[in-house]
């Protein structure tokens, strides 16, 4: 999970908490028993947002214009299958150890997405772009004629004011075989402080000259961590967004490797045996 908004930190810290617990309640619980993933992977998403709703009002906790991203990923080791539910502009990747490539990776739900722009223009909400004299391209959702909320996704958990006009809590489900993979695949997950300057294939780039070099999961992460920081000094000055990862060797009857990375707040759920540096 990564926040945004003032109280953004808030749904992070209790989703990242809610999603696992919610995906091992009886109801999706029994889904996942009878195979049906998507649906205890939905099911989880919507008591999550649900959750946030009551939880926030009892609380006094201000969400309606604040939230968070949101990436999941199950592992099934017999089925060699690995499903991933996203909202926002969190990412998973899936990278091929033998094609040394990216095979798989989630869509991030940017406010110019096709099919994301004609739901919610179709429910009230407009699309901003602004160029900036860096050549940076901002976009950015308001209500119609107005000049707010100024989201910059088309699906997150919280910010409560847009669930009506088209911002969903609804994640994006796929699944993916590793079958393809014959040495086993490595899985990345991080949020936009990654990803805003870094894209997906340097990001494998990156990880498999590290781990074929005999370096661990953890440096590896570390290699990404710098690279992302460098981009966003050299491109934004002293601001850095916030940068958390996981990563870990995944089929292929490969050795397990998991390595966690954090910093600068934010919140993400981790993978068995990952680490975490702050």
């Amino acid at each position: 999970m990564d926040g945004h908004g003032l109280n953004g930190h808030w749904p992070s810290t209790r989703t990242v908490k809610t999603i696992p617990f919610f995906l091992q309640s009886t109801g999706c619980f029994t889904m996942l028993r009878q195979d049906h993933v998507e649906a205890a992977l939905l099911q989880a998403y919507r008591k999550a947002q649900l959750d946030l709703d009551c939880a926030a009002f009892k609380s006094n906790i201000d969400i309606m214009t604040s939230g968070c991203t949101a990436v999941t990923c199950m592992y099934h080791p017999r089925k060699n299958k690995i499903w991933v539910a996203n909202v926002g502009d969190s990412r998973a990747i899936l990278i091929d150890k033998e094609k040394a490539c990216v095979v798989h990776q989630s869509e991030d739900h940017k406010p110019n997405v096709p099919k994301e722009r004609a739901r919610y223009e179709s429910q009230g909400m407009d699309f901003l772009s602004k160029i900036h004299d860096d050549g940076f391209v901002e976009e950015r959702i308001n209500f119609k004629g107005k000049n707010y909320p100024g989201i910059q996704m088309t699906r997150s958990l919280g910010d409560c004011a847009v669930k009506d006009y088209g911002i969903i809590a609804e994640p994006e489900v796929v699944e993916w075989s590793l079958d393809e993979c014959s040495k086993g695949a490595y899985l990345f997950v991080a949020c936009d402080g990654v990803f805003d300057f870094v894209e997906s294939d340097e990001v494998a780039k990156i990880i498999l000259s590290s781990l074929n070099s005999g370096e661990t999961p953890r440096q590896a992460c570390k290699r990404i961590l710098k690279t992302a920081r460098d981009a966003w000094e050299e491109s934004e000055g002293g601001y850095c967004d916030d940068i958390t990862m996981i990563l870990t060797s995944v089929g292929g009857g490969s050795r397990h490797v998991s390595a966690k990375e954090h910093i600068s707040g934010g919140c993400i759920a981790g993978l068995q045996k990952s680490c975490t540096i702050s």
